[in-house]
Parts: structure tokens; sequence; C-alpha cells
């Protein structure tokens, strides 16, 4: 008994030495603020308002295996009605109902692609079930080393010493949201079911399909067979019906993650900012070819509510941040010069 009380004590030792360690660490950190200040323009903001919401309005819902070139087009006509000198001075290419606007530089040495979406998906509800291994991937490492300046102490202890708490933070995050948690692992949302054609009459089979997103540190063979292995456990049929892995992490020690950082202390003085996960699908990834780093970014006020709207009813944006949106793009073109 008196070697393991020894063992006990010396373990308990450990873990004050360790979380002293913590502590000294936390109290060494240069605290920081964010101290940017918005500067409201009404005029610009109800002019791109005005503008967005008359494209948001023309109805643009896409369906598998039915491209609508017509419809399309009418939104290209809108487009070309509300932005004249964009179709005035550059090389327009309409390919299958997308376009492709070429604006030739000074220079070719650092070519710049900026993306954006024509259409929208139904709005439906999802639910989230989520068996998959938790982790830290290097980008969400970086994300809270750099938020941990910001935060209070509590949560600057936790966010700076990760080589400590992370085992206690896989646990806090996803109970936070499930944003939070989508980050760490691979997620599912049970989109679609189907069954018996009639209320009084059992189905001979039923069916129930699911959206995938991978995480890099689980990819998309790891995860589908867990997927496949938790189904036969209940004598589950499996089929993937289109597969794509995880698109690949952007340099976040890069040239063009520098030039997108510069670009928001340039137009958002002292305002934070931190790498992120992105934790949806986006056609970015159709430019992995062409590009060594895609960057979700957008410069755009994105809350609790608009996270609640995603894809779903009440879908909105807050007009405000639209004038900052605007110089963002502006600066970060011209800077590329």
């Amino acid at each position: 008994m008196r070697i393991v009380g020894y063992v006990l004590l010396a373990a308990l030792g450990v873990l004050a030495l360790l979380l002293l360690c913590a502590v000294v660490r936390t109290l060494c950190m240069k605290k920081k603020t964010s101290d940017y200040v918005p500067h409201p323009d009404p005029a610009r903001e109800r002019e791109y308002a005005e503008k967005l919401s008359r494209m948001v309005a023309y109805e643009t819902v896409s369906h598998p295996d039915d491209p609508e070139l017509e419809k399309f087009r009418g939104f290209h006509a809108l487009l070309a009605e509300l932005y004249p000198t964009v179709h005035e001075k550059l090389e327009k290419t309409e390919i299958d109902g997308n376009l492709l606007f070429f604006w030739e530089g000074k220079n070719h040495e650092r070519p710049l692609v900026l993306m954006s979406h024509q259409d929208v998906v139904p709005a439906e509800g999802t639910w989230e079930h989520a068996p998959f291994r938790k982790r830290f991937v290097p980008e969400v490492s970086a994300m809270f080393a750099r938020l941990a300046a910001y935060a209070p102490f509590g949560l600057r202890l936790l966010f700076g010493n990760l080589w400590l708490f992370a085992p206690l933070m896989k646990h806090v995050m996803p109970a936070l949201s499930p944003q939070a948690g989508a980050m760490l692992r691979t997620t599912a949302a049970f989109t679609m079911l189907s069954g018996s054609d009639a209320c009084n009459v059992l189905p001979q089979e039923a069916s129930v399909w699911a959206n995938l997103r991978f995480i890099p540190h689980q990819g998309m063979d790891e995860s589908l067979a867990l997927i496949k292995k938790r189904a036969e456990k209940f004598g589950l049929e499996t089929e993937v019906l289109s597969a794509s892995d995880y698109s690949a992490p952007a340099d976040i020690r890069g040239e063009a993650w520098r030039r997108v950082t510069d670009t928001i202390a340039e137009v958002f003085p002292g305002l934070a900012w931190s790498p992120y996960v992105m934790t949806g699908a986006t056609d970015a990834k159709n430019y992995q070819a062409i590009c060594d780093n895609c960057i979700r970014f957008a410069p755009v006020i994105y809350g609790p509510e608009q996270m609640r709207g995603m894809h779903g009813v009440n879908e909105n944006i807050e007009t405000a941040c639209l004038p900052g949106a605007v110089d963002f793009y502006r600066a970060l073109i011209g800077n590329n010069r």
C-alpha cells in the first residue's frame, strides 16, 4: 500500500507541475485585443443590398442531372444589367451555364482566381450523427493558438496549452456546437428516407441516404469503412452512390495565405483573424488542379443567426458588412497587380 501511495503522490506531483507550466506559459502570453471599429456607410450598404436582393430574388435552385440552362441565362441577363462595366471590359466565357470572366493584369506571375456560386440548394432540414474519431488537425491547433491571446484567462489557459488540454477540448468542442465538433471529426447528416408508398403497408425494404463530410485525419476510405462496419452490425447493406475525399488544406504559412491576411489587415485594421477548418464541402475543390492553395474566406459577418439559416429557411446576410466586403475584394485584386 505504501508503494501505491508513493505512485499516486508522484502522479499528482507530475500533474501539478504540468498545470504550473501551463499557467506560467499563459501568464507570459502577451494579451491582445481586437480594436477594429467598423465605419458604417449607409449609402453604399443600401446600394449593394439592393443589387444583392435582386439577385437573391431570382430563383436559381439547382437539381442534379438537370442543368436548366435557360433559367441560369436569365440570371446572367440580370448580372449584365447590374454590372454593365464588368461585362463590357472583361472577357466573358460561358461554359455549360457557368460564367468565366478573365481580367488580364500587368503580368502573369501572380494569378488569382475568385469563385462564387450562381445556384442554391433546396432548403431542407438535416440531423447530425458522428461516430468518428476526434483529432486536432494543424489548422485547428493554429486557430486556437491565434485566438488564445485575445481570450480571457481561463480560455487562454486552454487555447494556449493544447499540448496539455487537447484531450479535454476534444470532449468540450462537440458540446459547444455542431460546428465546433465538425472541426475534429468526419460528420454524417441523414438527409433522405424511403420506405413504403402507403401509410398502412409495411415496406419490403427501406433506405436512408447520408451526406458525409470527411476530415483530413480520417478520410474517405476509413470513414466509409466505419459506416459499413457499423451497418453490418445491424444487418444493413451500404452502397456508395458518389464520393470524393476531403479537400487539401491551404498552406497557412504560404504566400497566398499571407496575401489574404495582409488584405484583411489593410481593409479591417485592428481586426483579429485566425485559421479555420471549413466544415462544409465547397466547389473550391474543383480548382485544386490549377491552384496550389484554395482559401475559403468571405469578408462578411456570419454569426449564429446566419449559421442557423445556412442552406435553409430564412438564410440571410448582414447588409452592413457589404461595403467592407467590396473594399476587401477591391484591395485583394489591386494588391495582386
